[in-house]
């Protein structure tokens, strides 16, 4: 499983391995936008980064996290790099954006 957080307009896309690291949502903002994908999630959330889930520079628009638990690492790690570049196509500042890796 690979958590992602994805940042605007700030270009951050930071991916976490370990699911226990204490830098996973560790600031509690409320109202925080949270994806989850699954096998049985995985193509309709992926649309909705299409059409759907939207950024502003504003606080409610401004970062999510994204879960993607395929049980698949390499295919959990392109469906977070699909996702980013389908943000890059509507948002600049995700065409920017180069993932790190945090754990």
């Amino acid at each position: 499983m690979l958590k992602a957080y994805l940042n605007y307009p700030n270009s951050r896309v930071t991916v976490h391995g370990d699911s226990t690291c204490e830098e996973i949502e560790k600031t509690e903002k409320q109202g925080q936008r949270r994806v989850y994908i699954d096998r049985g999630s995985l193509e309709s959330e992926v649309a909705r980064f299409r059409v759907a889930h939207d950024f502003a520079s504003t606080a409610p628009l401004n970062d999510m996290w994204v879960t993607v638990d395929l049980e698949d690492l390499p295919e959990e790690q392109r469906v977070l790099d699909r996702i980013v570049a389908i943000l890059a196509s509507r948002y600049v500042p995700f065409g920017r954006a180069v993932p790190s890796r945090h754990c």
